[in-house]
C-alpha cells in the first residue's frame, strides 16, 4: 500500500538552518585559513612551514573528531551525542 508523502514542516527547516550555521561556524576558520596565514606569520614571527601546521592540524583534528563522534552517534544516538559536545567543551 502506498503512503502519502508528508511535506517537511517548520521544525525540519529550523533544524536544517541550525545545522548549516553550525557547519559554517566550525569549518569557516579552516576554509579561510589562507586569509589569516600572513597575519599569523607576522604575529608569531615564524616561517611558512611552521605556520602552515596550524591549518593542517586544525583540519586533521576536525576530521578525526568525526570518527569519534560517528561512533558515539551509533552507540548513543544523535541527541545524546549533540548534548555531549557542549558539556565536554566546558
Amino acid at each position: 500500500m502506498l503512503q502519502a508523502h508528508v511535506q517537511d514542516g517548520k521544525w525540519s527547516w529550523l533544524v536544517c538552518f541550525s545545522a548549516t550555521l553550525s557547519w559554517l561556524a566550525a569549518m569557516g576558520f579552516v576554509y579561510s585559513f589562507g586569509i589569516f596565514f600572513p597575519v599569523f606569520m607576522d604575529y608569531f614571527h615564524e616561517s611558512r612551514e611552521k605556520t602552515a601546521w596550524v591549518g593542517s592540524l586544525s583540519f586533521a583534528v576536525i576530521n578525526f573528531a568525526g570518527l569519534a563522534s560517528g561512533a558515539l552517534v551509533i552507540r548513543f544516538g544523535c541527541r545524546v551525542t549533540a548534548l555531549m559536545g557542549p558539556s565536554y567543551a566546558r
